[in-house]
């Protein structure tokens, strides 16, 4: 049990914070703005594991050697932080932990109170369905056998990797996989229980990162904005195809949080950096969260670069400023070759 709590908080809290110290440095962003040093973080560290793991199923590398690369990997890049910030750590963290001290406030109390809420109901209510005999039998595969997409979920047969060059372009069912393989706890445990738990937070860190920018000027507003999107969350199973059906039932699949998630990450990047006076080495974060949208399902592939190119365009028109297209074309990147690869092999 030590085991598991102490990797848990090792590869979701303590590497991402880390890590996205050096990229809220490299964007030259917020360094006191906790929230976007996690999501930096959390978003930065997946990357790395999609561009790991992706050549190394091609060349039917063992788990364990893309845990252990990938591990090496974050843990370089929290040592290069710490020794960089080695002067600034308690300037940085009191400025942090003073933002986390002004958030006291009844509308405060009471979205804590309803996020305590769907934290309980994602970990304990599991949901289970059809999509389990794949994505929950590949993981456990690789989980045992060390072998990944060798082995039919189906069949337990061997099975071609081509065959499966839909799902093996992104990288999160291994990415599960090598999370239980570290923390010593069976795929469906991560799957179910403690992915729905880290994603949920992360929705709201990056609904609150939102609102920072649409509600500037009146803090208040900000914490209605989110307990509203709360309740609406809580109450809004009316249907299978609602936002809160995918979010507090389903956030374990990769579409659930590439709705849930990744689309509102976009959406808030690109109002962070698509603007008149933001520097053009922002646009690293909108280049990871395409990386992001593919690690979790190939329809992010699709999905994310057509939403940025929307969002480009626009803001090209509203900016009269052409370099805004070539910045998202070169981001999106990443969401082309996928596509282009799964064209090619399937």
């Amino acid at each position: 049990m030590v085991r598991v709590i102490i990797s848990l908080i090792f590869v979701f809290f303590i590497l991402p914070y880390l890590t996205g110290m050096l990229i809220v440095k490299l964007a030259k962003s917020d360094l006191y703005d906790w929230k976007k040093v996690f999501v930096c973080g959390y978003i930065t560290t997946v990357s790395l594991f999609q561009l790991i793991v992706i050549p190394c199923v091609f060349g039917r590398v063992p788990l364990t050697l893309v845990l252990s690369v990938w591990l090496i990997t974050l843990i370089v890049l929290a040592v290069i932080a710490i020794v960089y910030y080695r002067r600034k750590w308690t300037n940085i963290l009191q400025k942090q932990y003073k933002s986390i001290r002004d958030y006291i406030h009844p509308m405060v109390i009471f979205f804590i109170v309803l996020l305590m809420i769907q934290l309980f109901i994602v970990i304990v209510y599991t949901h289970y369905d059809l999509d389990d005999a794949y994505y929950l039998g590949i993981a456990s595969d690789a989980y045992q056998s060390n072998r990944m997409y060798q082995v039919s979920p189906y069949t337990g047969a061997e099975t071609d990797l081509m065959s499966q060059i839909r799902y093996i372009m992104s990288g999160y069912e291994m990415y599960v996989a090598a999370i239980a393989k570290m923390a010593g706890i069976h795929p469906t445990i991560v799957f179910h229980s403690i992915m729905p738990a880290v994603h949920l937070l992360l929705i709201y860190i990056i609904y609150s990162l939102t609102a920072d920018v649409i509600f500037a000027k009146n803090s208040n507003q900000k914490w209605i904005f989110l307990s509203l999107l709360s309740v609406f969350q809580l109450f809004g199973y009316v249907s299978v195809y609602t936002s809160a059906t995918f979010t507090m039932f389903r956030l374990w699949q990769g579409k659930a949080v590439l709705a849930g998630m990744v689309i509102p990450l976009i959406v808030y990047t690109a109002m962070e950096v698509m603007q008149r006076d933001r520097l053009v080495r922002q646009w690293v974060l909108v280049l990871l969260v395409q990386v992001v949208a593919c690690f979790y399902t190939s329809m992010g592939a699709l999905i994310a670069p057509i939403l940025l190119a929307i969002l480009a365009l626009i803001n090209a028109i509203r900016l009269r400023n052409a370099k805004v297209l070539l910045w998202a074309f070169i981001c999106v990147i990443p969401c082309l070759f996928t596509d282009m690869m799964y064209v090619v092999l399937r």
